[in-house]
């Protein structure tokens, strides 16, 4: 695997606009070359050995990909490379073996005008993932999740709302390779959030280190 990062996501997105969240990631991942797109095409140069990682922030409203592009997406997972979906990007979930690959599916978010302060809590501090993250609260949009049994999933991430634990963060792996789904991040102004930032570059270097 090479050192890359592609980084894909819908545009344009009435959701979750993906040109200035991909940014605000490259800036966190200092020295670490980005490459952000919405050509679902990119997804086929998975394929040619240069990326490590690929983040999916992707819109509900995106069309199912592909097939190349899905067998693309699968063969560089099972191979060994590293799948870092954020927030929306569960919405490739429209292909089943997607949905299969990121180890849950969305089923709703609860009504709201405005985004909520949503609090997050560590549920593995021991995760390399976690390392230097507490419990922390930001304005986020909630999702909750259908999780059918699988014994590779870690949780590593909860929200609480009204006393209840919802996951919001997991780990899978696929083949040779590892899947994150973490549920922060509606917006680019999510990730100045110092714990959300720990996160993702905690995250990306876990992926990173097979």
């Amino acid at each position: 695997m090479g050192e890359k990062i592609l980084f894909y996501g819908t545009e344009p997105a009435p959701y979750h606009p993906m040109r200035e969240t991909g940014e605000r990631i490259r800036a966190l991942l200092q020295g670490t070359e980005m490459e952000i797109t919405a050509q679902e095409e990119a997804l086929l140069s998975l394929e040619s050995g240069r990326y490590a990682v690929c983040m999916l922030y992707t819109d509900f409203e995106q069309p199912p990909l592909k097939a190349e592009s899905a067998a693309a997406l699968l063969s560089f997972a099972a191979k060994g490379g590293g799948i870092f979906a954020i927030h929306g990007g569960i919405g490739l979930q429209n292909r089943p073996e997607i949905a299969q690959l990121l180890g849950g599916t969305f089923t709703e978010h609860p009504p709201y005008e405005e985004l909520p302060l949503v609090s997050y809590k560590v549920t593995d501090v021991s995760h390399p993932i976690t390392k230097g993250v507490t419990d922390f609260v930001m304005p986020d949009e909630l999702y909750r999740f259908d999780l059918p049994p699988l014994e590779d999933r870690h949780i590593f991430l909860s929200y609480e709302e009204n006393g209840v634990l919802y996951p919001a963060g997991w780990t899978r792996q696929f083949g040779l390779g590892k899947v994150i789904y973490l549920c922060c991040g509606h917006n680019a102004g999510a990730f100045k959030n110092e714990m959300l930032a720990r996160l993702i570059c905690n995250g990306t270097e876990w992926l990173k280190n097979q």
